[in-house]
């Protein structure tokens, strides 16, 4: 089976069969390659066939609530991780145009984003003439802080950034998916003393296409890649 990741180190001898005089060897029941210094193992690469995924639990950070999964793939410093939000509900407030929720804590680190991109569909699940009206436009991101106003910026949209789309029509009724991507260059964020959070953020522009609260869920797929250190 082919080496699909490999975290290299200076010291990595293969040939001798150790890692700075450590012994090394392939567990057949995970086939994944350890080292294995005075009895305790480290995983150094996955080993695995062109037909299975990367998988990691390695440095791996938390969805927030129960309608949000993720699956996370890479190593212990290079991760892509596959958020999937399940009907995740998002009341949008009236006063503030919009609203956010935090779907994901990174662990704690130097956290380095390198890409991300999304697609998302919005249902109004509240009547539609009094609340959120009918088809009108969102703007959606993924940022390091929750919604605030009704058009997106700066760290409320500096992992995916804002795009538009368009709200339901017909009450609990879904309306077409919205996907954007992150398009600045690679982003770095100090998370040592405290993680660093993904929030999914939704704003209304104009505020005449929300007459009061309106209750809304997304269903769709955020993934990001990004690196950590965690000896800052």
């Amino acid at each position: 089976m082919p080496i699909k990741s490999v975290m290299r180190g200076s010291a990595l001898n293969l040939a001798h069969g150790a890692v700075n005089n450590a012994p090394i060897g392939v567990d057949s029941d995970d086939n994944k390659l350890y080292i294995v210094p005075a009895g305790t193992g480290t995983t150094l690469v996955s080993v695995h066939d062109s037909s299975s995924t990367s998988i990691t639990t390695l440095n791996v950070g938390a969805v927030n609530g129960s309608t949000v999964s993720a699956v996370e793939h890479g190593s212990g410093f290079y991760h892509v991780t596959v958020l999937t939000l399940t009907a995740t509900p998002l009341t949008l407030a009236d006063a503030t145009v919009g609203a956010g929720v935090k779907i994901y804590d990174f662990p704690v680190g130097q956290i380095t984003v390198l890409n991300a991109s999304g697609s998302v569909a919005e249902t109004t699940t509240s009547a539609i003439a009094t609340t959120l009206n009918s088809g009108v436009t969102y703007n959606w991101g993924v940022g390091t802080v929750t919604q605030s106003n009704g058009t997106l910026a700066t760290t409320e949209q500096n992992i995916i950034n804002t795009t538009n789309g368009t709200s339901s029509t017909t009450i609990n009724v879904a309306a077409a998916a919205s996907s954007s991507t992150q398009t600045v260059a690679p982003l770095a964020y100090n998370g040592k003393s405290t993680a660093i959070d993904a929030f999914f953020n939704v704003g209304i522009a104009v505020a005449t296409d929300i007459d009061a609260d309106a209750t809304t869920t997304w269903t769709g797929t955020i993934t990001m890649s990004w690196m950590v250190n965690t000896n800052v």
